[in-house]
């Protein structure tokens, strides 16, 4: 009835990834933690805001509130 030249074979398999390194969280990998302080998102922010686009305008004049 149906002929073996028709049949899909699956493609054979690759060998398994090998395996991963035991998770360590024995220590803090983050070593600058501790020089962080309340402003130092804001230094950031402040040193890259001169990479910023201007904010696109709808070219509508803003309502006076």
């Amino acid at each position: 009835m149906f002929s073996s030249s028709f049949l899909v074979t699956p493609p054979p398999t690759s060998a398994a990834p090998p395996p991963e390194e035991p998770f360590d969280n024995s220590k803090y990998q983050n070593q600058q933690h501790h020089s962080y302080t309340p402003l130092t998102f804001v230094n950031y922010d402040v040193d890259l805001a001169k990479y910023r686009l201007p904010q696109p305008s709808s070219g509508r004049p803003s309502p006076q509130h």
